[in-house]
């Protein structure tokens, strides 16, 4: 008996990315799962009046089409674009006096505004400019310092010089939703790895409900969006183009 060649799909891939309407690269979101587009639709029927059983006709209308993910990479790139918002980038260098508030009580932790360089040195003064001493009168963290039992730091507060690292901060909620342009460079494992590539062409990214920063199983970040349509499609002689996405692979 004749049937239809095995076509079982088990995904997997890379989605790249980029601002919808842009030259820009398309970028890697890195680890991530569950890749779907969703679809809803309304549908009208019109009753059969005239045998009153079942419907004369009916119709229906695609309402709605969605996009959702599992995003296990948490780099700054990421972390914005989930949480609309903007990544201040901070460079290499000295800082000086930096001024902090505290209250000076035993295991009080002191940040710095910056990420500070633990093998470079760190000077820590008092607010009338008297050294204070590193192990007798704070720890140093990778966060700033730490006050100890016995310290002399007190309310009046302290100076800080140190060296800023290289570090990227995320500035959450700075900014709008964002449109992207997304391409899945996707693989099915059920046929020997064969490509089946998918074209996004409008993803406006939704606000991540929930930013998991402690816990203890890997972070996951639910990723969800509308795909708008795009009529930027160039038109192809007798064939109508998708203006949400696309799916494609080999030919049998």
């Amino acid at each position: 008996m004749n049937t239809v060649q095995d076509a079982s799909l088990i995904g997997f891939g890379d989605l790249f990315s980029r601002a919808y309407q842009s030259q820009k690269a398309l970028l890697p979101w890195g680890n991530s799962t569950e890749l779907k587009i969703g679809h809803t639709e309304e549908e009208a029927t019109l009753p059969n009046y005239i045998t009153g059983v079942g419907n004369r006709n009916s119709n229906a209308r695609v309402t709605g089409v969605t996009c959702s993910f599992t995003l296990y990479d948490a780099n700054p790139r990421n972390m914005a674009l989930i949480g609309r918002g903007t990544v201040r980038g901070v460079a290499v260098g000295e800082v000086t006096d930096e001024v902090h508030i505290c209250e000076g009580v035993p295991g009080e932790l002191i940040p710095f505004n910056e990420l500070p360089d633990p093998a470079a040195p760190i000077i820590i003064k008092d607010a009338d400019d008297a050294a204070l001493a590193a192990g007798e009168d704070y720890l140093v963290t990778p966060y700033g310092i730490q006050v100890t039992t016995g310290s002399k730091i007190s309310a009046a507060g302290v100076q800080a010089s140190y060296t800023k690292i290289k570090a990227d901060v995320v500035e959450m909620l700075t900014t709008s939703q964002v449109e992207l342009e997304c391409f899945f460079a996707g693989l099915n494992a059920a046929q020997g790895g064969a490509p089946m590539p998918a074209r996004l062409h409008r993803l406006k990214v939704g606000l991540v409900q929930e930013i998991a920063l402690s816990g203890t199983a890997y972070a996951a970040y639910n990723v969800t969006g509308q795909l708008l349509a795009d009529p930027r499609q160039p038109p192809i002689p007798g064939m109508k183009l998708s203006d949400f996405y696309s799916l494609g692979q080999r030919a049998a």
